[in-house]
């Protein structure tokens, strides 16, 4: 746990708390198959560029790495970093940008139950590859956005609005309790 200020994009806020996001055993087995498949392909495509004397071969390698590297980093740009608590809102950090969750929007908190995610459809978004990330469904909830690198460290979060939340982090318990005094 940390205090501490940092300008935002419009306010100043205090942190309260931050908690990393632990990635679950799924999330870890599958990030890590695709990487290593990924690795095999680009060590197999620049053995291919070293091992081939015709140029228009090396041209067509280099491509390869390119839309590889075109594909990898902006779904490692997705990679849930960790849980900001602040004083008026919830945040949650990821490699490419922050979603902020204000507090005066939040209607309800509450531990999620990790075995509704089994039912879950991923509409759009990462399914395991650096975590659960965008918008999936099910029959117990309906539509929502995850954030989750380990369902069993999840909660749900259900906006005025309506809309839903699943994000999870390490301490889920002590997150949803400080949540739920600021509300």
């Amino acid at each position: 746990m940390s205090i501490c200020h940092i300008n935002s994009i419009n306010n100043d806020f205090m942190i309260i708390r931050t908690e990393k996001i632990h990635f679950g055993r799924s999330v870890k087995l599958v990030t890590g198959f695709i990487i290593t498949i990924l690795a095999i392909f680009v060590l197999f495509i620049i053995y291919m560029i070293f091992s081939c004397d015709d140029i228009i071969g090396k041209i067509i390698g280099a491509i390869v790495l390119l839309f590889i590297a075109g594909l990898l980093l902006p779904l490692f740009s997705f990679r849930l970093k960790q849980i900001i608590i602040t004083d008026h809102s919830l945040i949650i950090s990821s490699n490419r940008d922050k979603k902020e969750i204000k507090y005066t929007e939040i209607q309800e908190v509450s531990k999620y139950n990790p075995t509704l995610s089994k039912g879950n459809v991923r509409t759009f978004g990462i399914g395991g590859l650096f975590g659960f990330i965008g918008d999936f469904k099910n029959k117990e909830i309906g539509n929502y956005t995850s954030y989750v690198g380990d369902y069993s460290q999840s909660f749900l979060i259900i906006m005025k609005s309506g809309e839903k939340y699943v994000v999870s982090c390490e301490n889920y318990e002590e997150v949803i309790k400080e949540i739920q005094n600021r509300l």
